[in-house]
């Protein structure tokens, strides 16, 4: 490994992460100003919907394609494979919405809306192959590029339209098509000519089934998960009004946006986990465990002062954003789907370690699960409680999804460090609190409440001198399981 090769990967991961975040803040709230929220709540519910089916059609290729690629698979036949299963699945999908669409009245609104953002989904989806592959094989500069050309071509279109005042639905949508175009073309560009990667010529079924057939028990956990993710924007569809579903699905989406230190670290973590695991030692076993322990720990530090944070500074922030729509309305909303924020980082590691050890039957079960839950609480929640019992609903799911993690996770080290969710909450309650009751001005209140956070980690040791050790041993160059075993 070169000198310094992780702080490279995480620089230019976290590089990704705001590019990515900033332009889609941008997208974000451009479309939430601009337009009505009937008009948001019909284009984000059509999303919710196309992202749920593109997931399925994705028949769980995605992770396995990192982690093949990451241990030594051929680029070229991984690409073969992957690639005719997206174009097949994807078209296909798009003849039967145009079917549909030509039968079902109601599926015509908005300018035939569903068959369009359709239409840009499918395109975004031949490009997931590229980029999944370039994860894998870790070419993370390369990886920026292809991530970050749809969101940068979405907000300097519509930033134009803005200036020439004529944001409107048709072009929102036109826009958003051709953003996807434009990074399918980064992506093939990059992958053959930059990295000179092959397009290999030709067909090997054999190698397809092959790789069907493994990806096979990640179909219904990726199913399940996306499920999760937006599920409850498709019950409130059904179940209550065009409004409510724009108030729940811009906090939703904002909340997912808040998740930039995650999105930061995961394309670096996963691949390494993928190492970590893939010949596992007795010996090494525990220290690996006690590792992560730590970076448990730590995330959800990082996670609940970012919630926090969220809270205090939401309604200074977002109501001048969006001429007043979407503060004050939606504060009980994001209050309740903060405590989500650290279940998130934690279950991500808890999935990192199942599926690097192939436990996929049991990460199955657990998503299963989790969906049930999230289902089942939604239909019961959502007609008393609206987008307020959606957010409850989805809180209570991740509770049930950490529990089963924790059941399977193996070591009782790495399950100890759950534990230290309840004092960390406890900590940022108590400092958001304080600094409400002391200052009205919420930056005032955001500098309070961090210093008092920070001050009571260390005195009540969720913050140790050893963390700061361990994170920078396992930054340097060379072996992490001696890194580890220095610190």
């Amino acid at each position: 490994m070169k000198k310094n090769q992780l702080l490279s990967d995480i620089s230019v991961s976290t590089a990704q992460a705001i590019l990515n975040q900033l332009s889609g803040i941008i997208v974000f709230f451009i479309i939430s100003r601009y337009l009505d929220k009937a008009a948001l709540g019909h284009i984000n519910w059509a999303l919710a919907v196309l992202m749920v089916v593109f997931s399925i059609l994705g028949f769980g290729l995605e992770h396995i394609a990192v982690r093949k690629a990451a241990t030594g698979a051929d680029p070229g036949l991984l690409l073969q494979s992957y690639l005719v299963h997206v174009m097949i699945t994807g078209i296909g999908f798009l003849g039967l919405a145009w079917l549909a669409e030509s039968r079902i009245t109601s599926l015509r609104q908005d300018g035939h809306l569903f068959l369009l953002l359709a239409i840009g989904q499918c395109i975004s989806f031949l490009a997931i192959p590229f980029r999944q592959i370039v994860n894998g094989l870790e070419k993370f500069r390369a990886l920026f590029v292809m991530s970050s050309s749809a969101n940068i071509c979405k907000a300097v279109l519509l930033l134009i339209l803005v200036l020439m005042q004529q944001v409107s639905l048709n072009l929102i949508v036109e826009v958003y098509i051709l953003a996807s175009s434009v990074e399918l073309m980064a992506c093939v560009i990059i992958y053959k000519v930059q990295l000179r990667l092959p397009l290999v010529p030709g067909y090997d079924w054999k190698q397809y089934h092959g790789f069907l057939k493994e990806a096979l028990p990640q179909l219904g956990i990726t199913v399940f998960n996306t499920a999760v993710q937006r599920m409850d924007w498709i019950l409130l569809g059904l179940l209550s009004t065009a409004i409510v579903v724009a108030e729940y699905s811009f906090t939703n989406k904002l909340f997912e946006l808040a998740t930039l230190p995650l999105l930061i670290i995961a394309p670096v973590i996963f691949p390494k986990i993928a190492k970590l695991f893939a010949d596992i030692s007795q010996k090494d076993s525990d220290v690996k465990m006690a590792y992560l322990k730590v970076l448990v720990r730590l995330e959800i530090v990082v996670a609940v002062f970012v919630a926090m944070a969220v809270n205090i500074c939401w309604k200074a922030i977002i109501d001048p954003l969006t001429d007043n729509k979407y503060g004050a309305s939606t504060r009980q909303i994001i209050f309740v789907m903060s405590f989500a924020m650290p279940l998130i980082y934690i279950n991500h590691i808890f999935w990192s370690i199942l599926f690097s050890q192939e436990k996929m039957k049991i990460l199955l079960l657990i998503f299963l699960a989790t969906f049930v839950s999230n289902m089942a609480a939604d239909i019961v929640l959502i007609p008393f409680y609206g987008a307020a019992g959606a957010a409850f609903g989805f809180v209570l799911a991740l509770c049930v999804q950490t529990l089963l993690y924790f059941l399977q996770v193996p070591s009782h080290d790495i399950r100890k460090g759950v534990f230290h969710l309840f004092p960390v909450i406890g900590i940022a309650l108590l400092a958001g609190f304080v600094s409400q009751y002391l200052f009205g001005f919420f930056l005032w209140q955001l500098f309070t409440a961090a210093g008092i956070y920070i001050f009571l980690l260390i005195i009540t040791k969720q913050l140790l001198y050893t963390d700061w050790q361990m994170v920078k041993k396992t930054v340097k160059p060379g072996n992490l399981i001696n890194q580890i075993h220095a610190v």
